[in-house]
């Protein structure tokens, strides 16, 4: 009870709040969405592991993660409302504003033990509790040097002096503060690389659950790739998408734990490698052909409209074939067995078009469906005739 009350509550509150926050203060719309929602995809989807799987630490680390991020974004969002529309005068201001410190070290648990421990809840061998052991401790200096970290709380302009701080430890503050940051660092990568090595170590149900977590958060990492590397509107674009896959996370890990629609990983990938694929192809032959009809025909046509309506018909006329065509390599990867069905199907169809004799056509079809399913037994019952 108290897992599920934890789980939706704060999320729902959050959520409830979202109408009134504008009207507090500018902040980017999108946020006020995006944010509740990753929390709560968090803390619902651990809650439901915790309930289906008690055992697995996973679960009870997804819960713990989100409850931290909502107490945490609760915190901020009620300080920051006092500030721009109370002056700090209503109750609780330096409480909410002192939450703060809770959403680095939520996140940095989110990033780098799920991988160590997913997907049973157990480290793969001894070894790797060295790397949990530096993770944890890398996130406590975090969480310490922001509590005991002495001046203003990055919040509303400085408005609001940290209550825990202790005056004279400013630099070693900020000091645990740097070195935390840089161990977190190699721990991010050693444990991307712990899921690798228990993807090649796996068996087939441990590979796909681990699609199905790599995919998330292999969404995720290219939207921050995007977002620290590409020029304004794009970059913010890629902030978004990866918010949005950092709240797909916990759903995949859901997913992959309660092996719920597990193998249907593998067409999804398909499909949004061969989509992304098009998009781009597409995007960029868009631009070409917009560019060459523009230098071509810009003494003829005096504009832009002509060229923008020839280039979108180009893209409309090339979607369809070019979808084909990158389908069909990337289905033979990814998903394997629609592409053994349809040889099977179009085999058989080969086989007994003109077939008349029944004892080859009961031999025919007992061979597909041997080829198809594997069948322990099977055979073909006739009706005699009345």
């Amino acid at each position: 009870m108290i897992v599920w009350g934890l789980a939706l509550g704060l999320p729902a509150l959050m959520v409830a709040a979202i109408p009134l926050l504008p009207l507090f203060g500018e902040r980017d719309g999108w946020a006020l969405v995006a944010y509740p929602a990753v929390v709560s995809t968090w803390a619902v989807m651990g809650a439901v592991i915790v309930v289906r799987r008690p055992g697995n630490a996973v679960g009870w680390l997804l819960w713990f993660v989100g409850v931290g991020m909502a107490v945490s974004l609760v915190g901020q969002s009620w300080s920051y409302v006092s500030v721009l529309r109370a002056g700090g005068t209503l109750p609780g201001t330096t409480a909410g504003a002192w939450l703060s410190w809770l959403f680095t070290p939520m996140l940095g648990l989110a990033l780098i033990v799920p991988p160590l421990l997913f997907p049973d809840g157990r480290l793969m061998s001894r070894r790797w509790a060295i790397v949990l052991v530096l993770a944890i401790a890398a996130i406590v200096g975090l969480a310490l040097g922001a509590i005991v970290k002495p001046g203003p709380m990055d919040l509303v302009d400085d408005a609001i002096e940290n209550p825990t701080g202790i005056p004279g430890l400013e630099e070693p503050a900020r000091v645990l503060l740097d070195v935390s940051g840089v161990v977190i660092l190699p721990c991010l990568l050693l444990a991307a690389l712990a899921a690798f090595m228990r993807f090649r170590r796996g068996t087939s149900i441990e590979r796909q659950q681990l699609k199905w977590f790599g995919s998330a958060m292999g969404l995720a990492a290219l939207g921050l790739t995007g977002a620290a590397t590409l020029p304004q509107p794009i970059g913010i674009a890629c902030y978004i998408g990866m918010t949005i896959a950092l709240g797909l996370v916990p759903v995949a890990i859901g997913m992959a734990i309660l092996r719920y629609r597990l193998y249907e990983i593998d067409r999804l990938i398909g499909r949004t490698v061969a989509y992304a694929t098009v998009t781009a192809v597409l995007a960029t032959a868009f631009v070409a052909t917009n560019l060459v009809l523009q230098a071509l025909l810009a003494n003829v046509t005096g504009g832009e409209t002509f060229t923008t309506a020839a280039s979108t018909l180009l893209i409309a006329g090339l979607f369809q074939p070019l979808r084909r065509r990158v389908q069909a390599p990337i289905d033979r990867r990814f998903n394997r067995a629609r592409v053994d069905a349809e040889h099977v199907l179009q085999a058989f169809a080969n086989q007994t078009r003109d077939q008349v004799d029944l004892d080859a056509l009961h031999d025919a079809v007992l061979g597909a469906m041997d080829e198809a399913v594997a069948p322990s037994r099977s055979g073909i019952w006739l009706r005699a005739n009345p």
